[in-house]
């Protein structure tokens, strides 16, 4: 049984270990200030740790030389059992402690929905209080905030996802009985993959097509029971169950749910923004864009995630770049700041993102649409850039990290940084918002770039569409389109970058953090396979002596954030259970926690008490070669 005190580091023993701590002890500024920036403020920092650290305890993970639960080979059910495991704590110790902690993402800073609970806040609890009326609100949040129903979102289709318009699950009104008939017509009209579906969710918002008196009246959300609150079957005419493993996130169990015609009462139509009588009179929403609401926030809770992860990625490469003595080579620190970097660029750019989706929220409690637009363009403009941004810095840390990289145990593998929407589909909504909003105002080289495109791409269109259909000649201008967003996206997230940056107060923390923002600027300048570099270029704006002195100014941003990379790091407080890494731990000893943990593996521990083999293998396979191969020799 694995002890509950928590291991300290001690003074370095081992070669690996003093140079990570020579590395660390090399920063020019105190590592905590920077901590409460990442996190809004000093209180704001400790009381993340302090909660993180009582999930931990909880869950009995504060011991860094044991082989963390995630890599014992757990099967399909194991790893469901774990999400639950992780998951009631979360809401135990959430409801005990009264915080708001680890909403967006876990303890392991992955999504929150990966435990079976997590749709409960990140996605039921918002999609209730902007769809639902008072009454509703006032009835089903303290069931769902107590815990005495478990809650899902079902939005998605086996056969559509981000377009909304395209669902088919229906829901018709009864008038006789007062009553709305949710119904699956069609294979494709399964709900598949929203998390806690498959076993775990009571209830769920269900988005379907809402029919009174012959009459389409599209998307609505419905509130629907699917499985007794009394034995956990699932209610009369309802299938559900779980969609098997995917590439990552089993802990929690995505599902599949479909309706043979299940009655539920017409109150549980959401009925803040549309109305509908037991005549089948109805009275529609002002904006159907409304409906996006759920998605809008989840949309705000990936970007912070995104950066969390790219920021653990860029921890563990770091460490282990300086206990290897490679982070001296050009191109392990080139690589590796500009990850950095990002992962600060995106944080910032959520920080902005957060305060307009919590602006357009409350404008929204007024029936004030302003905002609308604008929120719903940012949130899928900046989750579609920036889990790109992280999911290929992640991969690029992972290589950087060498051999061990591809080893479960670097803690590489287990982070996932997209999810939920096809980025080239959110790039075309930021498009679209864009192209309405032309012409507008737009830090020199990027402002430049970005009007620039966008005003080709908005010629294109205004020519192309006086011979053709314009969704003809959208759907052909349609990659220049998406580089004109992301060109847009990127502008947006260095001015926020650049915002924050100027509000840091200890001088030495803002001189760090001003190389930084330079270097990330740069970098996508002169990088040639940056996405985009090419726009930086090609109608002249920037020449050729130019590009060569914006790479000796990066050539000595390297050598000056070299000194500084382990502090920049260690600033996002990640713990080592939080890591899952035995290269990354903070106290550098990874060569003898990558053996220690490997001993533990569940296949070494079995055939350790076997003598040393693994028997089932053996005499299944092995032993017969072994004998076959000895015969045909005599």
């Amino acid at each position: 049984m694995e002890p509950v005190t928590t291991i300290t580091s001690s003074s370095p023993t081992n070669r690996q270990q003093k140079l990570l701590d020579a590395a660390r002890r090399s920063s020019s500024f105190d590592v905590a200030k920077l901590t409460n920036i990442i996190y809004g403020s000093a209180e704001a920092a400790a009381e993340h740790e302090r909660v993180r650290d009582s999930y931990e305890r909880a869950l009995k993970e504060t011991n860094p030389t044991v082989l963390p639960r995630v890599y014992h080979g757990m099967d399909r059910k194991e790893l469901y059992h774990d999400g639950l495991r992780w998951g009631a704590v979360h809401l135990r110790e959430g409801t005990r402690q009264a915080h708001s902690q680890f909403t967006a993402f876990g303890p392991k800073y992955s999504l929150v929905s990966t435990t079976p609970y997590g749709h409960q806040f990140a996605l039921f609890s918002p999609a209730l209080k902007l769809l639902g009326d008072e009454e509703q609100v006032n009835y089903w949040w303290p069931l769902a905030r107590d815990g005495k129903i478990v809650c899902t979102y079902a939005q998605t289709e086996l056969g559509h996802g981000t377009f909304l318009r395209g669902l088919e699950t229906t829901a018709t009104l009864d008038e006789h009985t007062d009553e709305i008939v949710i119904n699956t017509p069609t294979v494709t009209a399964t709900k598949y993959w929203p998390g806690g579906m498959g076993y775990t969710a009571s209830h769920a918002i269900v988005m379907a097509r809402l029919i009174a008196k012959g009459v389409d009246h599209g998307i609505h959300a419905f509130v629907v029971q699917i499985r007794s609150l009394t034995d956990y079957k699932p209610m009369p005419g309802i299938e559900a169950g779980d969609i098997g493993m995917k590439i990552g996130w089993n802990s929690t169990d995505n599902g599949y749910l479909s309706f043979n015609h299940v009655r539920i009462p017409r109150r549980n139509m959401l009925a803040k923004n549309a109305q509908l009588a037991r005549d089948g009179t109805y009275t529609p929403s002002k904006n159907d864009k409304l409906l996006y609401g759920g998605l809008t926030s989840s949309r705000v809770m990936i970007v912070s995630t995104t950066a969390f992860q790219l920021a653990q990625a860029a921890t563990i490469a770091t460490r282990y770049s300086f206990r290897l003595q490679v982070m001296m080579y050009k191109s392990q620190h080139s690589r590796l700041l500009k990850h950095i970097a990002s992962s600060y660029a995106i944080q910032f750019s959520w920080m902005d993102l957060d305060a307009a989706y919590k602006a357009h929220a409350s404008a929204l409690g007024e029936q004030d649409l302003s905002k609308l637009a604008y929120t719903h363009f940012a949130t899928a403009a900046l989750k579609a850039f920036c889990t790109e941004v992280a999911v290929t810095g992640a991969e690029d840390c992972r290589r950087l990290l060498g051999g061990i990289g591809y080893s479960y145990l670097s803690g590489m593998p287990l982070l996932l940084v997209t999810l939920e929407g096809e980025n080239y589909v959110m790039y075309q909504q930021a498009a679209r918002y864009l192209i309405k909003a032309y012409p507008q105002t737009l830090l020199m080289v990027y402002r430049h770039r970005a009007s620039r495109m966008l005003q080709e791409c908005s010629e294109a269109l205004r020519v192309g569409s006086m011979a053709r259909a314009h969704e003809e000649v959208w759907n052909d201008t349609m990659m220049e389109l998406i580089a004109a967003a992301r060109a847009h996206i990127q502008l947006a997230v260095l001015e926020a970058f650049i915002r924050h940056v100027s509000d840091i107060k200890d001088p030495h923390v803002h001189r760090v953090m001003k190389h930084l923002c330079d270097l990330y600027a740069l970098s996508d300048i002169e990088n040639p396979a940056a996405s985009g570099s090419l726009g930086f270029f090609e109608d002249g704006f920037l020449s050729h002596v130019q590009l060569r002195e914006i790479r000796r100014i990066v050539r000595l941003k390297h050598e000056i954030l070299i000194p500084e990379a382990v502090g920049l790091v260690d600033a996002w407080n990640f713990s080592d259970a939080s890591l899952q890494s035995a290269v990354g731990q903070k106290d550098g000893n990874a060569y003898e926690r990558v053996m220690g943990w490997t001993r533990q593996l569940p296949i070494n521990l079995e055939a350790q008490q076997m003598g040393g083999v693994e028997v089932a293998g053996f005499e299944a396979y092995t032993q017969p070669v072994l004998n076959t191969s000895m015969r045909t020799r005599m």
